[in-house]
């Protein structure tokens, strides 16, 4: 693995606007950036998945698939299906009250889909003494984002939810 932080600001794939205002992932020659800070960046591996796992700076990525996918999801689905075919990705999908949870994870990062499901199931459960910042610290890990961007994550959110 290289690293537990990928950078997805030399990303080449742009996410683009379709007909039902969802994102899909479109191959552009030109890299695209986020909006950095000093400090970290929101969201730096959407729309880029497959390549940071394909570079194995990525080790895992997981989304939601709807009880009637979304044409975002399906172009997912294609896009993963020949590495899931070839081994490259493992692909394991779980069943929710509202949608399902799909991950993909590279060969020998099983456990970080195991260990997602378990949390969630405390969740669930109400067995668990988290707040809301340590899952989202959790998550950001498990996911693989750097400790930069996950603190950015967790200060923004705080800042946007102060009541909660």
């Amino acid at each position: 693995m290289n690293g537990r932080g990928a950078d997805a600001r030399a990303c080449k794939l742009k996410p683009m606007m379709n007909n039902a205002s969802t994102m899909m992932p479109k191959k552009i020659a030109k890299p695209r950036t986020r909006k950095a800070t000093a400090t970290g960046v929101v969201g730096p591996h959407n729309g880029c998945e497959l390549e940071l796992m394909l570079s194995g700076t990525k080790p895992l990525a997981r989304f939601a698939k709807e009880p009637v996918p979304s044409a975002q999801f399906k172009a997912i689905e294609a896009a993963f299906k020949p590495h899931v075919r070839r081994g490259t990705v493992r692909r394991f999908q779980f069943k929710g009250e509202d949608f399902d949870r799909v991950y993909y994870c590279l060969p020998t990062e099983e456990w970080r889909v195991k260990l997602l499901e378990l949390i969630d199931t405390a969740l669930e459960a109400g067995a668990h003494k988290f707040t809301i910042t340590d899952l989202q610290r959790i998550d950001g890990a498990i996911l693989g984002y750097t400790k930069a961007d996950v603190e950015y994550f967790v200060a923004r959110w705080r800042r946007h939810h102060r009541n909660a």
